[in-house]
């Protein structure tokens, strides 16, 4: 959805987890330039994990998680859900 260096708003989607059930956006969860994407189209993804990194100030980089809390717990659901039925 984005690519590095584009600037992104506070939560703006800046990528999609995609499962075999549904499509999830992942937010940004404050606005700034997208410095890096941590993880690669295909890569598989645990909760909570760190996919990108956002400058938030001219400062240089600063890491912050690209999962808001919100998605973290629908992916922390999704995660029972698949655990449950193995």
């Amino acid at each position: 959805m984005k690519k590095v260096g584009d600037q992104v708003a506070a939560d703006e989607a800046i990528a999609e987890i995609e499962t075999d059930k549904t499509n999830l956006n992942v937010n940004s969860p404050q606005a700034g330039v997208l410095e890096e994407l941590l993880v690669a189209d295909g890569d598989n993804v645990t909760s909570g994990a760190q996919v990108a990194k956002i400058n938030t100030s001219s400062g240089g980089p600063k890491r912050t998680p690209a999962v808001s809390g919100f998605f973290r717990t629908i992916l922390n659901c999704i995660n029972l859900f698949f655990l449950l039925c193995v």
